[in-house]
């Protein structure tokens, strides 16, 4: 079961989710997506404050293609996937033909792994994606890779602040995630 949350940087949604599943579940499965750049230092130190102890953590930017699509994602009841596009648009920036050759397809397998694990609930929570900072090959690229999880969902919700979340339907939620600049300036999603 995927589970979409989808809000603005530091809008709140990735505590929002973290503080709900906190209540529910002590031994979630947390996929982390910054790479350990300084620019990201704070954010990543103040993600790991407050996971509980308990709560498993694998970095996507410390494991190799072998080990992400082997780790045993299937002996968790809950997922957290924590902005997977920051994972991706760093690949596709530094290693791009090296990540598409390489990665696209089994990056999907794994999504598709893990969806059709109905024991587990994954919570994928992630910011839009500018649109304009890729080229045609890159956009296509994305755009295909998050329509797989954009499909696959079974609620996808924007979130603005903890009293203020809304449903989205699958082709509101492509509108919200993949925009423009010119897009985000002229539509009011709440």
């Amino acid at each position: 079961m995927w589970k979409c949350l989808l809000g603005e940087r530091k809008s709140g949604k990735s505590v929002y989710i973290e503080n709900y599943v906190k209540g529910i579940d002590s031994e979630t499965l947390y996929i982390a997506t910054l790479p350990d750049l300084e620019m990201y230092r704070p954010a990543i130190i103040q993600h790991k404050k407050r996971r509980p102890p308990s709560w498993k953590c694998i970095e996507l930017f410390n494991m190799d293609r072998k080990e992400i699509l082997s780790f045993p994602y299937s002996n968790y009841r809950n997922i957290i996937l924590d902005n997977l596009s920051y994972y991706i648009l760093y690949q596709i920036y530094f290693h791009w033909e090296a990540f598409r050759a390489g990665c696209n397809e089994d990056v999907l397998s794994l999504i598709e792994k893990i969806a059709t694990d109905v024991s587990a609930t994954v919570y994928f929570i992630d910011t839009p994606i500018n649109m304009d900072v890729l080229d045609s090959r890159e956009q296509r690229f994305v755009l295909h890779f998050f329509n797989t999880i954009f499909e696959k969902a079974d609620w996808i919700k924007k979130f603005v602040n903890k009293k203020n979340v809304c449903t989205l339907a699958v082709n509101e939620a492509k509108k919200y995630f993949f925009h423009t600049i010119a897009e985000k300036e002229t539509v009011s999603y709440l």
